[in-house]
């Protein structure tokens, strides 16, 4: 069995930028609600909604794009040991290759994710902090697994991610980590 050099996919700057100009988009569109509230009957519906829409894209998915726009971790680590995926708010420790049972192709709300099944799901999602165990077993309750991989983040295209995780499974699937 050939050895495979450890491999670092990058994240995608271009698509972080292209996430903060999303969610910049829909604080100005809250904006806009908040300023307009006023004009109709639900005035507090309408700032509660824009409420919501500032915390929800302005704090959180702003941040987390700010977050990785600036951050220079690999997106996405394969090599000998396993998996060590950093795309992702939900992203986890490494997966060793001896946990890993098995890879499924699915498309999620037209969003394609390589799913990663594991031996022990629970030791997986309890090793995760609050945030991260919550959608972890909502994963594991919604498609029989707590991981899936997207390339939505990375500088590369979800057919080469597919390979090339299929690949470092192959070599490395069957064999104990050192």
């Amino acid at each position: 069995m050939a050895s495979l050099p450890p491999l670092d996919i990058p994240l995608s700057k271009k698509k972080s930028v292209k996430m903060l100009l999303l969610c910049i988009a829909f604080v100005l569109a809250c904006w806009f609600i908040w300023d307009r509230a006023e004009d109709y009957a639900y005035t507090t519906l309408f700032r509660g909604v824009a409420m919501a829409g500032f915390a929800f894209f302005g704090l959180l998915c702003g941040g987390y794009g700010l977050f990785k726009l600036f951050d220079n971790r690999p997106g996405l680590v394969l090599d000998q040991h396993g998996i060590r995926d950093n795309s992702s708010a939900i992203a986890g420790k490494l997966i060793r290759w001896q946990q890993v049972t098995g890879l499924e192709e699915r498309v999620i709300v037209n969003t394609p994710y390589l799913l990663v099944f594991v031996k022990n799901p629970e030791e997986v999602i309890r090793k995760e902090n609050f945030f991260k165990q919550k959608i972890m077993r909502l994963n594991q309750k919604s498609y029989g697994t707590p991981l899936a991989l997207s390339n939505q983040a990375l500088q590369c295209d979800f057919e080469e991610m597919v390979k090339l995780v299929q690949q470092y499974y192959a070599a490395y699937g069957a064999v104990e980590a050192q």
